[in-house]
């Protein structure tokens, strides 16, 4: 559930930027749309690698938690 909303997230992110410089008017070209499109899409790839590598150190290697004394 997590890796789903990981990815979610940054196709958003990554989609959402691309977007932002079209409507913006930052990209006005259709060439430089399309570049700026394959950068954002490393840009999300990246961000989904970080994030899923993440989950995946957290559930081989989970953080023990050990109860303390009040006071």
């Amino acid at each position: 559930l997590y890796a789903i909303g990981i990815v979610a997230a940054t196709f958003h992110f990554s989609s959402g930027l691309w977007g932002f410089c079209i409507s913006w008017g930052i990209l006005i070209g259709r060439r430089a749309q399309t570049n700026a499109g394959y950068v954002f899409a490393l840009l999300g790839l990246v961000l989904t690698i970080m994030g899923l590598s993440t989950v995946v150190e957290f559930s081989l290697h989970p953080v023990g938690v050990e109860a303390t004394e009040p006071g």
